[in-house]
């Protein structure tokens, strides 16, 4: 599953977040001189995380949604049929700390999400595409 790489400016930071096998968020100043990183484990350490969608909280913050799956020998799973995962938000201080996460167990439908794809998934649902076809 190829990963995505998200921008967003949110007052005087500016992120960037990137999915895959391993969720990383990188904050820069505006300058982009000053930055930090984090590698952001949502629920497992060995995990696949496909990001949706990225916003700005109160103040800075950062907001990131997105799906998460297990890996293993037969995982992460795709399929044109829905597949049991999990729903995940997770909000960032101005700093870079995790400051919430939320996760709930869902079905992911991948022909649902890639039916009008953000810019930042349209790699990602061509690819899931041409492997699974719909």
């Amino acid at each position: 599953m190829p990963g995505n790489s998200w921008v967003s400016i949110c007052s005087d930071n500016v992120w960037t977040v990137q999915d895959g096998y391993r969720l990383i968020t990188h904050r820069f100043d505006k300058a982009l001189t000053a930055a930090n990183q984090n590698d952001i484990e949502v629920a497992r350490p060995a995990e696949m995380s496909l990001v949706t969608d990225v916003g700005c909280g109160t103040g800075g913050a950062l907001t990131v949604s997105g799906f998460v799956f297990g890996v293993s020998e037969t995982e992460p799973p795709l399929s044109a049929e829905p597949v049991q995962a999990h729903r995940f938000e997770i909000e960032l201080t101005r700093s870079g700390e995790v400051l919430r996460t939320t996760l709930t167990p869902t079905e992911f439908v991948l022909p649902a999400v890639c039916a009008s794809p953000k810019n930042e998934l349209t790699q990602f649902c061509a690819e899931a595409k041409r492997a699974v076809g719909w």
